[in-house]
């Protein structure tokens, strides 16, 4: 990995070995025009890279985590790629760049998620809540992904709460 330079010309990385991502247009590091983002156009689960959110610490860090270790399995028998960024800025800015297709974050602080749900909105993905319904400032969990693959999300994580035997 090269230092970043504000004259240099960078390619995003690509995400997959998928041809629409392989063929990202490059774009000028440094530039102070605007950058239009996009999110993924992804529109099956078997080819989703899903990022989720770190596992919760500290008191009540196992009841919390009951969920996270079933959605997991869920998740790596279903999408392409699982991936664990630590930020839900950085979760939410990706899914806003089409370098994720999608996030799941089960634990939420609004001061951690309203710049990045945001933004993937108005990128083109669609954020909700864990039962699908729109995400809020007092959502309990948050839900970013390709619009074509979201259903599906949502049923899989229902599916991993399910398993936990507990509800969030």
């Amino acid at each position: 990995m090269s230092a970043w330079s504000p004259n240099r010309s960078t390619c995003r990385g690509s995400a997959s070995s998928s041809a629409s991502r392989a063929s990202r247009a490059c774009s000028q590091v440094g530039s102070t025009s605007p950058v239009s983002v996009s999110a993924s156009t992804t529109d099956a689960l078997e080819a989703a890279i899903v990022s989720v959110g770190d596992y919760a610490v500290g008191n009540g860090a196992e009841a919390k985590n009951r969920v996270r270790l079933p959605l997991n399995y869920q998740l790596a028998t279903r999408v392409q790629r699982v991936r664990m960024f630590g930020s839900a800025a950085v979760d939410l800015a990706w899914v806003a760049e089409g370098k994720t297709d999608a996030c799941i974050m089960l634990s939420n602080n609004p001061w951690d998620t309203a710049a990045g749900v945001l933004i993937a909105r108005e990128a083109g993905a669609i954020v909700t809540d864990i039962d699908g319904s729109p995400h809020t400032a007092k959502a309990r969990a948050t839900i970013a992904a390709a619009p074509k693959i979201l259903a599906d999300l949502v049923e899989l994580v229902a599916g991993a709460v399910e398993d936990a035997g507990r509800k969030i």
